[in-house]
């Protein structure tokens, strides 16, 4: 726990489906930071906006120690300021896995009192962004696309989760790299019939972008 900032005393209390859980606001927790880290940054861009969801992506770096990006997305079935709560989603997941808040995001709650960052864990170690190129099959894997949290976000309307099926699918040129796709979103929890109409339709679609063209005798 940190000398100078102590997070016990900005904790309250979340209830839902597994009784009552602490929770830190992302709001302390960018406290926390500042507190501790003065030269630390902070950068959270939108990977997409639309009428029917928000992305963003937060990238958190502390001089000399490191630094962790995480995704967030929210649509306005949740939110009507989702956007705004798709950034503090981002940023907070960031934060969680830099240590700071962690053991203080709660539990999968209730849609009632549904909060803008859901509880992650901490992974032990964290892939380059900048090195990892989604293009390349053997990085497709480790490659944090944004569209995989929506997939698998069984909260999230189910329009715009095949939606988000579909343009994550559309970034495959190749059947291999289709083939990863599919092994990606397999346990997404979506419909089997959904997922094979998606892989049906991209697989058509590649094998006639690579068929040769026919010459006009």
């Amino acid at each position: 726990m940190s000398e100078t900032f102590d997070p016990t005393k900005h904790l309250r209390e979340l209830r839902g489906k597994g009784g009552t859980a602490a929770y830190l606001d992302v709001k302390w927790r960018l406290v926390w930071l500042r507190t501790e880290y003065p030269h630390a940054t902070t950068l959270v861009d939108h990977v997409e906006i639309s009428p029917d969801i928000a992305i963003f992506k937060a990238t958190v770096s502390i001089p000399d120690r490191g630094s962790a990006t995480d995704y967030g997305s929210e649509t306005p079935r949740d939110f009507g300021d989702y956007i705004e709560k798709a950034a503090t989603k981002a940023l907070g997941r960031a934060l969680a896995q830099l240590g700071f808040g962690t053991q203080f995001v709660g539990f999968e709650l209730d849609e009632n009192t549904r909060i803008v960052d859901s509880p992650v864990e901490r992974p032990q170690q964290q892939p380059d962004p900048l090195a990892i190129d989604p293009r390349r099959p053997q990085d497709r894997k480790s490659a944090p696309h944004p569209l995989l949290a929506v997939i698998r976000d069984d909260q999230a309307d189910p329009k715009v989760r095949e939606k988000a099926l579909h343009n994550y699918m559309q970034s495959a040129t190749t059947l291999a790299q289709l083939a990863e796709c599919v092994t990606q979103v397999k346990e997404s929890g979506m419909p089997e019939a959904t997922r094979d109409k998606a892989r049906v339709w991209h697989t058509d679609r590649i094998v006639k972008a690579s068929a040769p063209a026919s010459v006009a005798g």
